[in-house]
């Protein structure tokens, strides 16, 4: 799901996903910015 993120701004990363995709999504794309601050993670 996440990695969508990753594909639509084409970064090579891929996310790691456990079982909880809140911590996931924060730990792993937070503070992040795509697309020129398009998206702000």
């Amino acid at each position: 799901m996440f990695n969508d993120i990753y594909n639509h701004f084409n970064v090579s990363k891929k996310v790691q996903y456990s079982v909880d995709l809140y911590n996931d999504f924060i730990l792993q794309l937070g503070g992040k910015r795509f697309g020129n601050g398009v998206f702000n993670g």
